[in-house]
């Protein structure tokens, strides 16, 4: 005969389910939990970094680059003035930005210029772009506005549909829009752009007179304080001619043939710029306006002096003033060898092609101006800290609109950002601090390095 439970017994079995049941629930309740927040989370980091490719992709068009326009006997390029912040003089703004820190918020507000161009590379318009945080029924809200900038220079096609005079929400419950501009991080080599003591030159130009050239005195004495003028240059009758011009880069004062140029030591692997400006000359007579690019040649590039002056690697290809409008331009170069080089020169080709025997480029006169080489300590950009004040790059003004007599040199100088954008989503905070090293870094090559151009003046914005 089967015995019932006890009292006791049944007591002790529902105490045991009713113990299974709870940690069954919390368990179903803890998983729910997280698998809520792993969604939250997600859709957090999905937005947080759809945005900052969108800023990126906006960003790193910042500035302007030269475009071919047609001209009346040849064709030349042209760059855009309002690019730049505030081009007119006296005080000029040659970066392509205006960053402004809302203090003792963490939301900056960001203005910057870009040009359009077309499918045949000609400007169409210059977009004058916004991104920053304002409330939206009491939420935080990231905003980019597009405005369209008109120019008489830039005659390419435009579709209005990239840029709308209109506030777009792109990220909501946001808690931080920061962007730091990068810091200098070049170790200057030689010459360093400005004289150390004013009205002295800080390099030379030495003629190579040997057979490549038929050309002499080609390298006049320094007219000003860092700037060297060539002239007197010859034109090939022929695509079979191969005259050229050359010059080696100096230490100012020396004297001699160019076997007396400064050499350099250069390590495989590691990243080194080449600098110079190259004014607009004032007489226009004496100016290079029928220069045509791809016609005529005007080159800077390493020699190794040990082994002949051969060439080392490509050389790069620059452009002079025009005479529609560019009256300074500054020239930049980055590049690495392919193998160490223990002796090596930097040298300017000339070769031109272009006009008659009585009109064409080679009857001007080309300045260069400012000449440095410095050395890239590393390819990662540093970035003043705003957070740390114990930091030896703390500065929370850096390039920015309140960072006083030496704004406009540190903005112009801003090659790459960091942007840190935190999100939140039900109590999720995604953030570009995860990315690289504590924020998503957004590289600006053309803010600061192109044309600078002075037509009639604008106001700023």
């Amino acid at each position: 005969m089967k015995k019932a439970f006890t009292l006791i017994e049944l007591l002790v079995f529902m105490l045991i389910l009713g113990f299974i049941i709870v940690v069954a629930g919390r368990v179903f309740s803890d998983s729910t939990g997280m698998r809520v927040r792993t969604q939250n989370m997600t859709k957090a980091t999905e937005e947080v970094n759809k945005i900052a490719e969108l800023i990126k992709e906006d960003m790193s068009q910042m500035g302007v680059k030269a475009w071919g326009i047609s001209g009346s006997s040849s064709t030349t390029f042209d760059t855009v003035a309002n690019v730049h912040i505030l081009f007119n003089n006296p005080n000029p703004d040659y970066s392509s930005y205006k960053l402004t820190r809302n203090n003792p918020g963490n939301f900056d507000h960001l203005l910057f210029r870009k040009a359009y161009y077309d499918d045949n590379g000609v400007c169409g318009a210059v977009m004058e772009i916004e991104w920053f945080v304002k409330k939206v029924n009491n939420i935080d809200v990231l905003i980019r506005k597009c405005t369209p900038l008109e120019n008489p220079k830039c005659t390419g096609t435009f579709d209005e549909e990239q840029c709308k005079e209109v506030e777009v929400e792109m990220a909501t419950n946001v808690q931080t829009f920061v962007l730091l501009p990068s810091l200098p991080n070049d170790d200057p080599l030689a010459f360093g752009g400005v004289p150390a003591t004013p009205g002295t030159p800080t390099f030379g130009l030495l003629n190579r007179g040997d057979n490549i050239t038929t050309c002499t005195d080609i390298c006049e004495t320094v007219i000003t304080p860092n700037t060297n003028t060539l002239s007197n240059f010859v034109r090939n009758a022929s695509t079979s001619e191969k005259k050229k011009h050359q010059v080696f880069v100096a230490q100012p004062g020396v004297t001699g043939d160019y076997t007396k140029c400064e050499a350099f030591e250069f390590k495989k692997g590691e990243t080194y710029a080449v600098t110079f400006k190259t004014p607009k000359i004032q007489s226009v007579a004496d100016s290079m306006a029928l220069f045509q690019p791809g016609v005529d040649h005007m080159a800077v590039g390493l020699r190794d002096s040990d082994n002949g002056y051969a060439q080392i690697g490509t050389d790069f290809m620059f452009y002079p003033p025009q005479e529609n409008g560019a009256n300074d331009i500054n020239q930049y170069f980055e590049f690495s060898v392919p193998n160490d080089v223990e002796k090596a020169c930097i040298a300017f080709t000339f070769a031109f092609y272009s006009g008659t025997e009585d009109i064409g480029p080679h009857k001007g006169s080309l300045k260069i101006q400012d000449f440095e080489l410095s050395h890239k300590k590393d390819e990662a950009y540093t970035f003043a800290d705003i957070y740390d004040p114990t930091a030896d790059n703390y500065d929370p003004v850096y390039a920015t609109e309140s960072d006083g007599a030496n704004k406009l040199k540190n903005k112009k100088n801003v090659k790459a950002f960091r942007l840190i954008l935190e999100v939140n989503k039900r109590g999720e905070v995604a953030s570009t601090r995860n990315i690289n090293q504590g924020g998503y870094i957004i590289p600006t090559p053309n803010n600061g390095v192109t044309a600078k151009s002075t037509p009639s003046p604008i106001p700023p914005p």
